[in-house]
């Protein structure tokens, strides 16, 4: 009598279909290349250049620098004006942009002598906690020739803005 209850196995057709489409998915499979994208595991960390290569920089003045870096991108005000210096002017800035960083660069009028460098985050926040890749955007990671101070964040002292590096 169970025998007469029971389908033949062709009637069975959601078994047939779900066999076809798993041994298609297999022979699919199969004719895959492997890719060799990273697996979500794996971090991979891109390693960061110089940008701004102080140690070659070190003993230049500002305009030996400028001739090193290009021109900076203050626009007009690359010195100051006759009649800022007349008002007691003695230091000056100008800018470097390279690479998604900016590079300000102070020095003394007068003597045209550098006195410090300073480069801020390339995060669209203005923020960082790591002062050691900006280390590396400059060069001075293990300088014995710069003395390096980050600058900290007024909003969230636990952060940074960049970094400034003064010649010993």
């Amino acid at each position: 009598m169970n025998n007469l209850n029971k389908k033949p196995w062709y009637k069975k057709w959601w078994a047939i279909t779900l066999f076809v489409f798993f041994g298609l998915g297999v022979i699919a499979n199969l004719g895959e290349q492997p890719t060799s994208t990273p697996s979500s595991t794996q971090t991979e960390v891109p390693e960061q250049t110089t940008v701004f290569d102080l140690e070659a920089l070190y003993g230049k003045n500002i305009d030996e620098i400028r001739v090193a870096l290009g021109d900076p991108t203050d626009g007009e005000w690359i010195e100051p004006s006759a009649a800022q210096i007349e008002m007691g002017t003695t230091e000056w800035n100008n800018t470097f942009k390279k690479d998604g960083y900016e590079l300000l660069v102070t020095y003394k009028v007068e003597s045209r002598e550098v006195i410090d460098f300073f480069v801020s985050t390339n995060d669209p926040s203005g923020l960082t906690k790591d002062i050691e890749n900006l280390k590396d955007v400059l060069n001075v990671k293990s300088s014995s020739t710069y003395t390096v101070e980050p600058v900290e964040a007024m909003i969230d002292p636990s952060s940074y803005t960049g970094i400034i590096a003064t010649p010993r």
